[in-house]
Parts: C-alpha cells; structure tokens; sequence
C-alpha cells in the first residue's frame, strides 16, 4: 500500500511509520517539518527493516508549496495514495483567553 503519514518526526506518526515498515509491504511518506527528527526516524526504521520503503521528507503543511510533493507522489507512488494518516498538529501555547482569530 502507499502510507503518507504527516506529523512523522514524534509520537504518535513516528510509531505508526516504525509499525508500517516491519512488514516492507508499504511504501511510507512521513512528512514532518524537522529535517533532523525525519533522519533519525529513517535511521531507525532502516535499523529494523533495511528493506522497507520509506521517504523521509520535510515538508510544512502550513507553509510548503504542495507542487513539489505532488509531484513526488505521483513520481513515487504512480499517482496513488492508498492511506493517508493526518497526523501534524501545531501547538499554541499561550492561555485560552489570550487566543486571537489567526491563532
């Protein structure tokens, strides 16, 4: 199948990309904005299953153009994705009654 996982770098998208490569049956995108995390999640998962076929890319839902990643899907997983887990969240820490619309 063809796994795009998004908030990939920790918690619960790192344990779900590291639970899809066990088997090598799935080719996996794990999206995350931390280059850094994406690398060790890519170390680990190669650790565990060096056949499993997983894209490690950095990508900001928020802010990156969606051109390119399409293009890698449709270049890498002919255009189908199978499952897509939307995982990213963004956290605003500041009190409730401080939120503002944009937040």
């Amino acid at each position: 199948m063809n796994i795009i996982i998004t908030g990939a770098s920790s918690g619960v998208g790192f344990e779900a990309v590291i639970e899809l490569c066990l088997s090598g049956q799935h080719k996996i995108i794990a999206l995350a904005r931390s280059q850094d995390k994406l690398e060790r999640l890519l170390e680990i998962a190669k650790g565990i299953n060096p056949d499993c076929t997983l894209y490690a890319l950095a990508f900001d839902l928020v802010n990156d153009d969606y051109h390119d990643l399409q293009q890698f899907i449709a270049s890498h997983f002919d255009n189908r994705v199978d499952i897509l887990i939307n995982n990213a969240g963004v956290l605003i820490n500041k009190p409730f009654l401080e939120l503002e619309e944009l937040d």
